[in-house]
This record gives C-alpha cells, structure tokens and sequence, in this order.
C-alpha cells in the first residue's frame, strides 16, 4: 500500500523550494532552485521577474523530487503554493497565454513578474488614497495603499499598455499562476460555483482578486470587473475545498491534475504562518523572517486598528487574520554587512553560518567586557526602512538612517 506526500512549492525571491512531507508532516526531501529578479539600472523603481524562469524552476523542483521517491512507496496526493506578493501578467492568445513584457527599459521581453519590491506605482497609489479618504476601505490596508500593493501596480500598468492591447491582458498574483500552471490550465465548462468578491468585498491582504466592482469604479479600474472579473479572477463566498478555483480568465478554474489535488494557493508569508501556528491560530502572533518581515496573527475581532492591515477574511472561516510589518529586511542586513569593512574577515570563515559567527563574537564581546551588547551599544541607533514603511506609517518615502557612526572600521565595531 502506497504512503501519502505532499508537495509544498515555496517562490522566494531568489530560490524556488520545494519540499515533500509524509502525513505525520514530516519533512522527507526538498530541493531548490535559484532564480533571478531584475533591477532596472536606468529607474531602480522598477523590478521584474520572468514567470518562465520562475515555471520552469518549478518544475524542475517538483521532476526531482518526484525521481527521488519513485521506488519509495510513496505517492503525491496533493500540491500547494505559497509566493511572493508580486505580480504576473500574460496576454490571452489564440496560442493560449504568453508573457507580456512589463519591463519597458528593457529588450527582455520575458520579464512579465512585477517584483514585490517594484516601486513604480507610488503616483497611483497616492491618486488611490485620494479618492479613497473618506471610505473605510483605508481602515484595513493599515491607512493607505502603499505602491508595492497590487491594485496600484495594475493601475499603472493599465495607464501604460496601449489600448490595442488591454483586453486581453490577464493579471495573476504570483502563487495563483503557480497553482493555474500546476492545474494544467484546463478549463471545465461543466463545473458552476458560487462566485462572490467575499462578504467584506475586499481582497485577503491585498491580492488582485476579492475586491468588488463598487471598489474598482471609485479607483477609476471599473474594466476589471467586466466579464465576471475576467482579467484577474473572483474569489468563491463558501471557503470548502471544491478541486476548483477562479482564477483569470473566466470559465478557467484550477482542477484536479490526474489523481493530485491542487491546493489553492498563498501568500508566502501566510504559508510560514500556518505551518508554525499549529493549532494555536487564534491570539498567536507569528514573525515571519525573510526578505521581509511580516506579523501574523488569527482572530475574532472584526475591529480596525490604526497603522494594521486587516482584519481579512478568506484563509479561515471562523477566524479572521491581521498582519504588519517591514520590506526588506533581508536586504537590510545584507546592506549592513557587505557596507562594514570588517565583513570581509566575517565572510572568511568558509562555510560558517554568518550569524552563528556573530552570536560567537557577542559572547565573547561580553565576557571580556563584563557588560551586556545592548548596553555597549546603547549609542547606536539604527531605523532600517531601505524601501519605505509598510506599517504603521505606510509610507513609501520613508528610507532608513544610522546614528551612532563612528572612525571604528574594527570587527568589534561591525559586531555592534
């Protein structure tokens, strides 16, 4: 008798993961995958990604994998995705979908991802926050749409296209193009759901689809709601799993790939959140680190707090979720690093991992000098907002300041 596995295909920003877990949630395999973004040397604002490469990673994960169990005894049964928050465009073909090229400074015409760290859309955001001021929509994007939010980027990228164009234009967010390409982008005519922009009518944490046509007509984006929300797909009222989800274009769903279910998929933070919450969803606030860094948490309580995103509905059905935090907080530390001139006696330490060296240094930092490294560095002070605040201020112009420099280009000095 076949054991079951399941498949978990994370898109980071630089590495497609997979893993394979038995039914116990053990983790019996991973691979990975490196992939690119690309940062437009001419206007930084702008951030792409190719959606092939990214597929084709994927895939490339998921062949291995699936070597690496075929005489195990085991058998997949179903695969999820969890992404970035950025944002695929295709154009609608005779030949099926196709990229579109959303990098206009570029020849690549294979960049068709608008990156999550892509900053180009800050006049649409602020056209958006103005004609949203006195709508509660606001309340529950934290007080502002910030422009690596997707309803600014879609707006700036329909100003942009030309109008021979736009019809056929479909936008994904990233982990449901996963989950539309893993589906095999089949269509089934046969199968009716119920289709609802959700009882708030607006979107889980700021995805494309959920909003509802009342939203887009205030924005000016009243096209996206033609033809049952064609161009970016709809969200279904019921939360039960149907083997089915919209997704763009209309009539298309994603199915059941031969005897695999395909889960819908998340935000890649949310997936962190759900793996580590366990049972404890309610009242449990979960840090998610990565390239940024995201609080989570799950609750009752369908009151707005200043400066928070949410509450959101849609990831369960008796509870609702809020979540904050901080862009680029990988790179954050990146930056710290690579712009010390001690970090190069840090990077010679072949193999080690950086931070355990730098726990090993703060150690030996405070024995030697009998006092605690939060008192020895009681006059620095860093604010790490490289790419703007997300919350609780959801300022795009704010950028990031160090106080506390000094002479001191020693190891000691970059420890602290």
């Amino acid at each position: 008798m076949k054991r079951n596995l399941y498949a978990g295909i994370d898109v980071g920003s630089s590495s497609v993961r997979v893993g394979l877990l038995d039914d116990n949630g053990v983790l019996i395999d991973t691979y990975s995958e490196p992939i690119t973004y690309y940062v437009n040397k001419e206007n930084p604002s702008f951030v792409t990604q190719s959606s092939d490469e990214v597929w084709n990673a994927t895939l490339k994960c998921l062949g291995i994998l699936k070597n690496s169990i075929k005489e195990s005894g085991y058998e997949l049964v179903s695969v999820g995705c969890c992404a970035t928050c950025s944002m695929v465009v295709m154009r609608n073909t005779t030949d099926g979908l196709v990229p579109y090229p959303v990098n206009y400074a570029s020849d690549d015409e294979n960049q068709n991802i608008v990156f999550w760290m892509d900053r180009r859309a800050q006049e649409q955001a602020d056209f958006i926050n103005n004609k949203l001021k006195h709508d509660k929509v606001l309340d529950k994007q934290g007080g502002a749409f910030i422009a690596e939010m997707g309803i600014p980027k879609v707006k700036y990228l329909i100003e942009h296209i030309p109008k021979e164009d736009i019809d056929d234009i479909v936008f994904f967010d990233l982990h449901d193009f996963i989950s539309y390409k893993l589906g095999g982008s089949k269509t089934n005519n046969n199968f009716e759901i119920n289709i609802s922009n959700t009882k708030s009518q607006i979107a889980l944490d700021g995805e494309l689809k959920g909003w509802s046509s009342r939203f887009f007509k205030l924005i000016g984006l009243e096209q996206l709601a033609k033809d049952n929300f064609k161009a970016i797909g709809r969200v279904e009222r019921n939360s039960n799993y149907t083997g089915f989800l919209g997704v763009p274009l209309a009539g298309t769903k994603i199915g059941k790939h031969e005897n695999c279910t395909i889960g819908h998929g998340v935000i890649d933070s949310y997936g962190s959140w759900l793996a580590s919450s366990g049972k404890s969803i309610e009242g449990t606030l979960t840090m998610v680190a990565g390239t940024s860094t995201c609080f989570i948490i799950g609750h009752t309580s369908n009151e707005t707090v200043p400066g928070i995103w949410g509450p959101f509905e849609g990831i369960f059905s008796e509870y609702l979720v809020s979540t904050a935090g901080q862009s680029a907080t990988g790179l954050l530390f990146q930056r710290l690093f690579e712009s010390h001139p001690a970090f190069t006696q840090i990077q010679n330490h072949t193999g080690d991992d950086v931070f355990e060296i730098i726990e090993d240094k703060i150690k030996t930092i405070e024995l030697e000098t009998g006092k605690s490294i939060h008192f020895l560095t009681k006059n620095m002070h860093l604010y790490g907002d490289l790419l703007g605040n997300r919350t609780p201020y959801c300022d795009s112009g704010m950028r990031g300041v160090f106080y506390g420099e000094s002479a001191d280009t020693s190891l000691n000095d970059f420890i602290m």
